[in-house]
């Protein structure tokens, strides 16, 4: 896709697993600190609507039940993916998502 890709290595730096483990694990718990069993619901979904990409853009999900098509649009106040299928915008609460079409 459209995204810049790198990696540690082509940067001179050497990460172990364990260390590249325990980082991910502690910014797991203070993220799950911040969403403090729902209560922050709000806060992440603003922050997952400045970070999550742009409007507009292609997504595809894939339901179990088919493959939908359509434009990212953000998400709804309950935390459901908005996408734009062509002739309306629908909700999605589960799904293997991926950018582009």
């Amino acid at each position: 896709l459209d995204r810049p890709v790198t990696s540690l290595a082509l940067h001179g730096k050497k990460a172990p697993c364990e260390i590249v483990l325990a980082a991910l694990a502690e910014c797991s718990e203070t993220w799950l600190d911040k969403w403090d069993e729902g209560r922050g619901f709000t806060f992440i979904r603003e922050q997952w609507l400045a970070r999550g990409g742009a409007a507009g853009e292609p997504i595809t999900i894939n339901t179990g039940q088919g493959r939908v098509t359509g434009t990212y649009q953000g998400l709804s106040a309950a935390g459901a993916l908005l996408v734009h299928t062509g002739d309306r915008l629908e909700e999605f609460n589960f799904g293997d998502v991926a950018l582009g079409v």
